[in-house]
C-alpha cells in the first residue's frame, strides 16, 4: 500500500499490519513511503516529522521507501554518500527506485545500491519477462505509477524461476479489479511468490485514503483466503 501521508493514523497502519496475518506468521502488508524533495508540492511526500509519525507504532521490515524524481536520479547517478545524509534507509525493509532506467548498467548501479544501503532494492520493470537479477526486486510496473490498468502480466523466465527472484505487479490495481487480476497473476507468476503493489486506487484528492486501503485489504483476503492466518469476527 503506497503513499501513506500525514492524514494516515499510525495506530491503523499498526491495525491492519496485525489484522492481515500470512500463514507463515509474518503481515500480508507493506506500507510505502514516498520519497521526493518536492515536499511542499504535494502531500503525497510526507515531511519527516511525519514520516517519524507514521514509523511510531510498526517495524522497519513494515515499511518500504519509494524514490522518486530527484532522489531516484541520485541513486543512478551514484550520489548514495549524500542521498543517505538526506534518507536513513534503517527506517526501513526495503527501498524502491522509480525509474524507467533498466537496461544492464541501471540493475548493476541498483545492485551496487542495496549493497551500500543493506537493503533489498525494487526496480521499476517494463518488459514481458522477469530475468533473474540477484539482490535486486522486480516491479511490474509499465506505466510508472501513473495508475494506467494492466492487461498482460509479465512472467518470470526459467532463470528467474531457479534463481528464486522476488517479483511484483502493478498497474490500475484497487479493491475493485484486484480478485479479477489475480486469477491473472498468479498463473503469470509461475508458482514464484509476489507482491502487488497499488497507490492510484487508495488516493481521494490526492490523500491516502484510509477506507479505500481497507477495502482493498478485504478485497485480497476475499481472493486468498488459504494465504491468510483467520480473520476474527470481531477484526
Amino acid at each position: 500500500m503506497t503513499g501513506v501521508d500525514a492524514k494516515t493514523d499510525p495506530m491503523w497502519i499498526k491495525a491492519m499490519l496485525r489484522k492481515y496475518i500470512l500463514k507463515t506468521g509474518y503481515s500480508g502488508l507493506e506500507f510505502a513511503i514516498l520519497r521526493s524533495p518536492k515536499v511542499d508540492q504535494s502531500p503525497r511526500y510526507p515531511k519527516r516529522d511525519i514520516i517519524k509519525r507514521l514509523m511510531s507504532e510498526a517495524k522497519a521490515g513494515d515499511f518500504a521507501y519509494h524514490l522518486c524524481g530527484r532522489y531516484a536520479r541520485m541513486v543512478h547517478d551514484r550520489e548514495w554518500a549524500e542521498l543517505c545524509d538526506i534518507i536513513d534507509f534503517s527506517d526501513v525493509g526495503r527501498v524502491q527506485v522509480n525509474s524507467a532506467e533498466a537496461d544492464e548498467k541501471a540493475i548493476l548501479n541498483l545492485w551496487r545500491f542495496s549493497v551500500h544501503i543493506g537493503k533489498p532494492v525494487v526496480m521499476q520493470w517494463r518488459e514481458s519477462d522477469f530475468p533473474a537479477v540477484p539482490g535486486i526486486h522486480l516491479l511490474q510496473d509499465r506505466s510508472g505509477g501513473q495508475g494506467i490498468a494492466e492487461t498482460t502480466w509479465s512472467t518470470p523466465d526459467a532463470t528467474c524461476i531457479k534463481a528464486k527472484s522476488f517479483i511484483g505487479y502493478a498497474g490500475g490495481l484497487g479493491p475493485e479489479n484486484v480478485e479479477q487480476a489475480l486469477k491473472s497473476i498468479i498463473p503469470a507468476s509461475r508458482g514464484r511468490r509476489f507482491w502487488i503493489d497499488c497507490e492510484s486506487s487508495l488516493r481521494t484528492d490526492d490523500w491516502f485514503d484510509q477506507a479505500k486501503a481497507e477495502r482493498m485489504a478485504q478485497a485480497v483476503h476475499a481472493a486468498l483466503p488459504h494465504m491468510f492466518q483467520e480473520v476474527s469476527a470481531d477484526d
